[in-house]
C-alpha cells in the first residue's frame, strides 16, 4: 500500500499523509452489483502550504488489498501543477466580485463525519465553504455556498466552485430547496 500511495502522491505529498485509523468491514462479502470494501484506510493529510490544516482522506480496499476506490486526493506525482494549493481566503476577492461579500467573515474548521470533509463555516452573510476532492477534475475544490433567502419552507442558494490548485472557477449556480 505504501508503494501505491507514493506512486500516486509522490514522495513530497506522501510525507504529509499520516495514518489515522482503519476499518475492517465484511471481508468475505461478495456481490457483483455492490462495491463493498473489505477495509477502509483513513489518513490525515496536511494540505500543502497550510500547516495544521488537515484534510481527512481515505482509500477503500478489497480483501486482497487491491484498490476498490482510490484515495480522495489528487495524483500529485503525475501533476506538478497540483503541488500548488490556494487557501480559501485567497479567493475572497474573486467571489466578492460575484456577489459574495467579504466583510466581517469569521470561520471555523470542522470535520463532517458523514462525508469526511473539512468545512469552513462562515457566520456572517449566511455563507458556508467546503473543501472537497473532485474525482472528475482530480483536484481539491473549494465550494462557496451563500444562502440568498430562507423562509423556513424554501431556501435559495448561490454557489461558486473553484479549483483549489489553479484558482479557476469551475461553475456557478443558483439552486432552490424545499425544507
Amino acid at each position: 500500500m505504501t508503494g501505491h500511495l507514493k506512486n500516486r502522491l509522490g514522495e513530497t505529498q506522501y510525507a504529509h499523509l499520516k495514518f489515522a485509523r482503519a476499518q475492517l468491514l465484511e471481508a468475505d462479502f461478495k456481490n457483483e452489483h455492490v462495491k463493498v470494501p473489505a477495509y477502509i484506510l483513513q489518513f490525515d493529510f496536511e494540505l500543502p502550504g497550510t500547516p495544521k490544516v488537515i484534510f481527512p482522506a481515505e482509500i477503500w480496499l478489497r480483501s486482497d488489498a487491491s484498490v476498490l476506490r482510490e484515495i480522495n486526493l489528487p495524483a500529485y506525482a503525475s501533476s506538478p501543477d497540483k503541488q500548488v494549493f490556494h487557501a480559501f481566503k485567497e479567493f475572497i476577492p474573486l467571489i466578492a466580485k460575484r456577489g459574495f461579500l467579504e466583510k466581517n467573515m469569521a470561520y471555523i474548521i470542522e470535520h463532517d463525519e458523514d462525508s469526511g470533509l473539512i468545512k469552513k463555516g462562515m457566520f456572517e452573510r449566511d455563507m458556508t465553504i467546503r473543501l472537497e476532492y473532485n474525482e472528475k477534475f482530480d483536484a481539491l475544490i473549494w465550494t462557496f455556498i451563500k444562502t440568498l433567502s430562507d423562509d423556513s419552507f424554501t431556501a435559495e442558494m448561490k454557489s461558486i466552485v473553484v479549483n483549489a490548485h489553479t484558482g479557476r472557477i469551475i461553475r456557478t449556480k443558483k439552486s432552490h430547496t424545499l425544507r
